[in-house]
């Protein structure tokens, strides 16, 4: 962590982020970047710590693997339902969307998935579909995580090209 508020930096403080995570890489701290094919070498022991999805380690089915929040904060997850402001079937696109976050549904999908679930309610719709997973972090993160998560501030759009080309050099991802 370099003390940066991410979701209010200026582009000094993401450089000198860019310097520290060259410096780390050059150092070996980090061994490489990848995609998502990294939980196999969690699981075979090829990797100590990685920057991991939670539901990636809950449907590794490995229970030496676990989820670990950084003392310093994480960024809160986030996916995005659209609907293209000219779609044709917009009334049906929402239907989709409202569809998705009834709580019993939600649950279900959480379930299947073992991805953090956003919808209210879920949690407690998920009594009858896997009392275990109704307390699962992985699933349904506490409170005191939740205390600790940070968003990331809108860019610009110079800003989300110029970024990503920097951290692209630097993780050649």
């Amino acid at each position: 962590s370099q003390g940066a508020d991410p979701a209010n930096f200026t582009n000094h403080e993401w450089e000198v982020a860019m310097e520290a995570l060259t410096k780390a890489t050059s150092d070996h701290q980090i061994r490489r970047f990848t995609g998502n094919d990294y939980v196999q070498d969690l699981s075979a022991g090829n990797v100590l710590a990685c920057e991991a999805w939670s539901g990636d380690i809950a449907n590794a089915g490995d229970d030496n693997l676990v989820f670990v929040p950084p003392e310093e904060g994480m960024m809160i997850w986030a996916d995005n339902m659209l609907i293209p402001n000219l779609a044709t079937h917009q009334a049906n696109a929402e239907k989709w969307i409202d569809y998705y976050y009834d709580p019993e549904v939600a649950a279900r999908l959480a379930d299947y998935n073992q991805y953090i679930c956003p919808v209210k309610g879920a949690q407690q719709a998920m009594e009858k579909v896997d009392p275990d997973n109704v307390d699962n972090p992985l699933i349904f993160p506490t409170e005191e995580t939740l205390k600790t998560t940070h968003g990331f501030m809108a860019l610009k759009e110079y800003q989300t090209r110029e970024y990503g080309r920097q951290f692209s050099n630097v993780t050649g991802v």
